[in-house]
């Protein structure tokens, strides 16, 4: 009896042990990449310095002055019908635009006519017209959108495009084989891994969030950094994380002081919105 005893502990020390180093292989991030550091020194402003329907977020206006002030820039792309990368957040264009309808049903000429949150001096900007107007003036922290099919041409179309920008950006995607197909094809480029504790909210539920929660597929990534809501900034993956590896950790997405300064702790950089922060030099 005491040989199975012992047996028994034995094969359960080896499972934990064997579990430890597969949780370890899954959620290894890519680490120590001095090219990171950079664009951890400075602030971005979620989709532009927009304010409301005066300067709508992702607007040329809102680049624009996110450029005047100082301040890095995230943005949006995904692809209209017939491959042009544009800037814009939603799948649809009901909040944005007013108008039903997904961005990728409609060409580039139809998306850049419709005005953005009723303004009609701003429209929908081609990621082309947005990288004309930074110039490389500020770092750009770029978001490819992958929730929808054909992410592929997504990650493609909007690669090649920045194969030819000499400005500082980095990728970022919730998406972790938008991620994976740059680490193989372009592994210069600094990569990022969005996530939040997904099971905490509403609406995500499933197997899916479950491993983009618990960072379990960072071994198809190999994210750079990881960009998390710092709403959830105490969620045990997260923090296995940063004690583990050391990852560059941005957070997403402040709206205020208060929020700035609890980003302080634990995050190595913000991205905020309705709200001018202290910007840190570019």
């Amino acid at each position: 009896m005491t040989h199975l005893i012992l047996l028994i502990v034995a094969f359960f020390l080896a499972s934990l042990c064997v579990l430890g180093l597969l949780l370890l292989f899954l959620t290894k991030p890519n680490r120590h990449r001095p090219e990171v550091e950079p664009f951890t020194r400075v602030l971005y402003a979620h989709r532009g310095l927009h304010s409301g329907s005066a300067v709508p977020e992702n607007s040329m206006e809102a680049f624009r002055l996110a450029v005047e002030q100082g301040y890095a820039i995230e943005l949006d792309v995904q692809l209209s019908r017939d491959g042009v990368p544009v800037v814009f957040h939603d799948n649809t264009l009901d909040r944005v635009c007013g108008i039903r309808g997904t961005v990728s049903a409609f060409t580039a000429e139809r998306l850049t006519s419709f005005s953005l949150l009723g303004n009609p001096d701003a429209h929908i900007p081609t990621l082309s017209q947005v990288l004309e107007l930074v110039a490389g003036r500020v770092p750009l922290l770029i978001e490819i959108k992958g929730e929808l099919p054909g992410w592929r041409r997504t990650v493609r179309a909007t690669a090649a495009l920045l194969d030819s920008y000499t400005g500082p950006y980095c990728v970022e995607s919730f998406h972790p084989l938008i991620l994976r197909y740059l680490r193989k094809t372009r592994p210069h480029v600094v990569r990022g891994q969005l996530s939040a504790s997904f099971l905490r909210e509403p609406g995500y539920r499933g197997f899916k969030y479950a491993l983009l929660s618990g960072f379990l597929l960072n071994f198809l990534s190999k994210p750079d950094f990881i960009a998390y809501c710092f709403l959830h900034r105490n969620a045990r993956p997260l923090c296995m994380l940063r004690h583990l590896w050391g990852v560059p950790l941005f957070a997403w997405t402040a709206r205020s002081r208060e929020d700035q300064e609890i980003c302080r702790t634990g995050f190595d950089t913000t991205i905020f919105e309705t709200f001018r922060p202290e910007r840190r030099r570019v």
